[in-house]
């Protein structure tokens, strides 16, 4: 019984956690960084949006989760990204892997262990963020600069449509884009 749960809802254990810290946790850290540097106001937030968790994108954060990554949630009616915000989202992905490597290296955690294999997960799937979010292409980062005006509005509901058959049917297996080589090169498996 227990194999059989693993088999098929195992990919949730990893997922969800690694989504929750990945997306809300970007959007918290955006937040929390430009309204520190005084660049928060209108030019990122729409609106009276103070409330970072009513600015991620659910599709992209659904998308992941069933996907193994996503784009970062760059259209939302609530927000519009800017060169700073792009840069600060990106930055973002570096910090958690970051965190995951010292976590990892300070703790001597079991390779086999759920808190180490989530740390490793969680360091991939950043990676992976972090270089498709550089496509200059909808719905991924990289679009910001035309992606949000309002004539680009269908283009982008497309774009999200065909990026979600990809990356829900297209497995990835080059080990540079997955972050396996992130991990042999950090020395962690």
């Amino acid at each position: 019984m227990h194999e059989f749960f693993y088999a098929r809802f195992g990919m949730f254990i990893y997922s969800i956690p690694a989504a929750l810290i990945l997306f809300i946790g970007r959007e918290w850290y955006l937040f929390s960084v430009m309204s520190k540097m005084g660049v928060f106001m209108e030019s990122h937030y729409r609106g009276k949006t103070k409330n970072p968790l009513l600015t991620f994108d659910l599709w992209a954060f659904v998308v992941f989760i069933f996907g193994g990554f996503s784009w970062g949630g760059l259209v939302n009616r609530e927000k519009r990204d800017t060169a700073m915000s792009f840069i600060l989202a990106q930055l973002w992905f570096f910090i958690i892997i970051a965190i995951a490597f010292v976590f990892l290296h300070s703790k001597g955690l079991s390779k086999s262990s759920y808190m180490y294999v989530f740390l490793i997960e969680i360091m991939k799937k950043s990676w992976l963020l972090l270089l498709v979010n550089f496509l200059p292409v909808p719905p991924f980062d990289g679009s910001f600069f035309y992606a949000q005006k309002n004539s680009m509005k269908n283009v982008v509901f497309i774009s999200k449509v065909a990026a979600t058959a990809v990356i829900l049917f297209v497995p990835v297996h080059n080990d540079f884009l997955s972050g396996q080589s992130l991990i042999k090169v950090l020395g962690l498996y």
